[in-house]
């Protein structure tokens, strides 16, 4: 140690926390993300459509390795019905008991201020997703 202290305020935070909202009646398409305030490494994704059964999932994306697992809206009463998938990070499945009507994401792209996510809509979704996103520094 030399005798000097690190300057942790300086060198400014380590991740952010914040959410965004997707409409999942909207078609195919990306979406950009910012005020993260950094270029993220790789990022933690929660997601659920609101006020709908469209069950949730947990997710995470380095812009090229990603996986999700939640519950589809078959079963998001009791949670009993379980999705784990590769190359997505965000997944609504089966929304409102739907079987098909699907909307799934993936961040394309790391900028320097956020993300950009990529939109994948399947058969006829409807609803509000709501998504929570840690991003690591």
């Amino acid at each position: 140690h030399d005798g000097t202290d690190f300057d942790w305020a300086a060198a400014g935070p380590s991740y952010d926390i914040g959410t965004f909202t997707r409409d999942i009646s909207t078609a195919d398409g990306t979406q950009a993300v910012t005020g993260v305030g950094f270029q993220p490494t790789h990022i933690i994704f929660k997601g659920n459509v609101n006020a709908v059964a469209g069950g949730f999932s947990v997710g995470f994306d380095d812009g090229t390795t990603r996986s999700t697992s939640g519950a589809d809206g078959s079963n998001a009463s009791t949670f009993i019905a379980g999705h784990s998938t590769a190359d997505i990070s965000i997944l609504c499945r089966d929304v409102a008991g739907v079987s098909g009507a699907s909307y799934e994401g993936k961040a394309t792209s790391l900028d320097s201020d956020g993300f950009t996510i990529t939109w994948n809509k399947i058969n006829s979704p409807t609803g509000s997703l709501v998504v929570y996103y840690m991003a690591f520094k």
